[in-house]
């Protein structure tokens, strides 16, 4: 089992906070640069869709800052649902797919790996909503949450050519 505690502590030694080339080139690694374009109007993307990218990016930042780590996993799975969900999926399998339609490639299109790694962090969702249960829930699992989350972020503020609805999410993992 992963005993990992949450801590909010600096790892590493202070470092200047300096505004420059480098902190550029970070943020080009980022969907925030790309969701301050899309929510300043410079794409065409439905209302709703804009809608829905703003209020998980603004989960996103409520994760990074939550209290504790069922809190934060909360927030990233809400963020998951807003961005993959639709009224009538079937749970977990929907999101499954969405995400395997994203990020397929990365396990050679082997399914069995995200379909797992979905089904688990599901479950906990469940058992915290449902049952008030939060004792599974590793640091490992938060990790997991946060980069599907970022990742899917990114891709969906960098390929809006592509995808400019909820609709074009669901057409794409069909």
């Amino acid at each position: 089992a992963d005993r990992s505690n949450w801590t909010q502590m600096r790892l590493d030694p202070a470092q200047p906070y300096r505004l420059n080339k480098q902190w550029r080139r970070f943020l080009s690694h980022h969907f925030f640069p790309h969701l301050l374009k899309l929510l300043n109007g410079s794409t065409e993307l439905t209302p709703e869709w804009k809608y829905n990218l703003r209020k998980a990016a603004i989960l996103a930042g409520q994760s990074q800052f939550a209290r504790n780590l069922w809190e934060a996993f909360l927030y990233d799975m809400i963020a998951l649902e807003v961005l993959l969900t639709h009224p009538g999926d079937k749970f977990p399998d929907a999101i499954s797919e969405r995400i395997v339609a994203f990020f397929g490639w990365v396990t050679k299109e082997d399914r069995e790996p995200w379909e797992t790694l979905v089904r688990r962090l599901y479950d906990l969702r469940c058992k915290f909503i449902h049952d008030g249960q939060t004792g599974d829930l590793t640091l490992r699992d938060l990790i997991n949450a946060d980069m599907v989350l970022a990742n899917l972020l990114y891709n969906l503020c960098g390929l809006t050519r592509v995808i400019r609805s909820k609709q074009d999410i669901l057409n794409l993992a069909n």
